[in-house]
């Protein structure tokens, strides 16, 4: 078993206010979704215009399938909101 040096999880160790993320195929955004609440909540102290655009820039999903691209993008949405 390998275990790693890192005393802090992961998310913890990230930079959410610079991190970038793709996601390739993305489905209905389990995973985009908390992360865009992590980048929400880093820019708790900036307007919301800045937060969205700032999040626009930097989280990205491509989804072939059409339904599965509007559930992300509701989901993402609304973990937005609520951050």
């Amino acid at each position: 078993m390998i275990k790693s040096q890192r005393k802090e999880p992961l998310h913890e160790a990230t930079n959410w206010l610079q991190a970038k993320v793709l996601d390739p195929g993305c489905g209905g955004g389990a995973f985009l979704s908390p992360l865009a609440r992590r980048m929400a909540k880093s820019l708790e102290d900036y307007g919301a215009a800045t937060v969205l655009r700032s999040i626009q820039r930097r989280l990205n999903g491509h989804e072939l399938d059409p339904f599965a691209a509007w559930l992300r993008a509701m989901a993402t949405g609304m973990n937005i909101r609520c951050a």
